[in-house]
């Protein structure tokens, strides 16, 4: 089920190309505001700007030429194409309800692999216009004067690095105490010290209880820790509160395959709870918490259920050693679990640092920011 007759899915079209476009975009401006750092003479009359409607020439040159590279890729293999929306039709079936319309009989397995898509929180409706969804984000022509982002997690610190470099007045709001809450809290606390140098307003441990279209722009209602009521002000507010499951419409419980909060419940080999019909990605769980909502996992877990329907015993994938990587500025990278997973887990912990940039300075000393941060478990 694609919100487009494209190849590619949310990665490429949504989530981590075009972000990813546009963060290099970032970087481009801010190597070249400091021109002078790298020996580069603009002389005294040029002031660098971002002309965001050529930006977007430019990202969707990149999305449309790497998604006509699968589309090649799946005629070189023979691959099927079938454009439409589908839905389960029972033992094996699966009726395409719309373009190009038809039953398809599954020989060996169905694979759900629907992804997920942004959601919100009660009290903010998303209308994507001025309360939009990093859908719309990677699409804006204009470079707001201010911009409110509803979540500091990857999405939201990502997109809050792009805005304040492209010189909007950046707000960020999470409900944690932290920034990036699922890091380690000292990887948190050096990323917030870079944002509020940067500029970035930060509100953190806080609740958003409202959003209201005013006046030009959004009011976002929220309450500090101390039961405080304040209004924020942004020309848009982008909600980045985390992807939800897509299902719907794929009549999922009519077939019986048991949903865990939405998500398609999976054991270790991706099988539901029905034969013949497996699931992948980021509309999974296996019942025990989050599951990994990234694009090189979801690629490995469809490697897994390729190899084993193909006979093969593949080696279960080890979700403690995958890589992460959050491309704000500066960037965070990760493999492994965090110190407070790790002692949870009952390892002992040992903890080596390392600062890459002079903590003396006011700036960075790396285009790419300085966090160097170790963790080592030894098992008891």
């Amino acid at each position: 089920r694609s919100r487009q007759r494209a190849l590619g899915g949310t990665c490429l079209w949504w989530g981590c190309i075009p972000t990813k476009t546009l963060l290099e975009h970032a970087h481009a401006l801010k190597v070249v505001q400091r021109a002078s750092e790298w020996g580069v003479s603009l002389g005294t009359t040029v002031t660098p700007t971002i002309d965001l409607a050529k930006v977007q020439v430019r990202k969707d040159r990149v999305v449309n030429g790497l998604s006509k590279g699968v589309e090649y890729l799946f005629k070189k293999h023979r691959i099927a194409w079938i454009k439409g929306s589908a839905r389960l039709a029972g033992a094996g079936l699966v009726e395409v309800t719309d373009g190009e319309a038809q039953m398809l009989h599954a020989r060996k397995e169905i694979i759900l692999a629907t992804g997920s898509a942004a959601r919100s929180i009660p009290g903010v409706a998303i209308d994507r216009t001025r309360i939009i969804t990093s859908d719309e984000a990677v699409n804006l022509r204009e470079v707001p004067a201010s911009i409110a982002i509803l979540g500091g997690g990857a999405v939201g610190v990502e997109f809050a690095s792009i805005f304040r470099r492209f010189g909007s007045d950046v707000a960020l709001l999470e409900a944690q105490p932290r920034l990036v809450p699922t890091e380690d809290e000292s990887i948190s606390a050096e990323l917030e010290k870079a944002f509020r140098k940067q500029g970035i307003t930060c509100h953190l441990g806080i609740a958003v209880t409202h959003a209201a279209v005013r006046d030009g722009g959004v009011d976002v209602s929220i309450r500090t820790a101390a039961g405080v009521e304040e209004i924020v002000h942004a020309d848009i507010l982008l909600v980045a509160a985390g992807r939800g499951p897509v299902t719907q419409g794929l009549d999922v419980e009519r077939a019986g395959v048991v949903l865990d909060r939405g998500y398609v419940k999976v054991d270790h080999e991706y099988r539901t709870n029905v034969p013949g019909i497996s699931a992948i990605g980021d509309v999974i769980t296996f019942g025990t918490g989050p599951h990994l909502q990234l694009a090189h996992v979801s690629s490995a877990e469809g490697i897994f259920v390729a190899e084993r329907l193909a006979g093969q015993h593949p080696a279960p994938l080890n979700y403690d050693r995958i890589p992460t990587c959050t491309y704000c500025d500066p960037e965070i990278g990760r493999v492994g679990l965090t110190e407070r997973a790790a002692r949870e887990r009952g390892a002992d912990v040992v903890v080596g640092s390392f600062p890459f940039g002079d903590r003396k300075s006011t700036r960075l000393n790396s285009s790419h920011g300085y966090i160097s941060y170790a963790v080592f478990c030894l098992k008891k």
